[in-house]
Formats: structure tokens, sequence, C-alpha cells
């Protein structure tokens, strides 16, 4: 029984990740910042988009949140940002 458990898990755990739709609410009321990693001025949106793409999601960003979200498996509120 042990070893049925240990290749399942084994299978499980190997298996790749699936990667999503997801739908990000850039809801700041167009705040910007300056990037610490060099592409300069931009939204405060920037950093999320850019991890959620590298790690192989579909993104979608807009300042308006649309009245069917049922495309999407994920969704992000970006409502603001603070220095401290």
């Amino acid at each position: 029984m042990r070893v049925i458990s240990a290749v399942i898990l084994a299978v499980f755990l190997i298996m790749p990740a699936r990667a999503a739709v997801l739908f990000v609410y850039d809801h700041d009321d167009g705040a910007t910042l300056t990037d610490p990693m060099g592409a300069g001025t931009v939204g405060t949106e920037f950093a999320v988009v850019r991890a959620l793409q590298a790690l192989g999601h579909q993104v979608t960003t807009s300042t308006v949140l649309p009245a069917d979200l049922t495309p999407y498996e994920g969704v992000f509120v970006l409502t603001a940002w603070s220095t401290g």
C-alpha cells in the first residue's frame, strides 16, 4: 500500500502545472512608480503582471472590471501601493 501511495504522490508532484487564464484589475486611479529593475515609469500593476507572465500564465489587464469574469480562472484586484 505504501508503494502505491508513493507512486501516486510521485506522479502527482511530477505533473507540470497548467497555465491559468488570469485577469488583473488595475484599480489604482492610474498610479505610477519608477521600476527599480530599470523599466522606467510603470503602472503599479507592472511587477505583478510580469511575474504572472514569467510563470507562464495568460494575463489580461484592464482598468475596467468586466461584467463577466467567467472566462478567467483567477482575478487579481490591485487597488493601491504605499512606500511605508
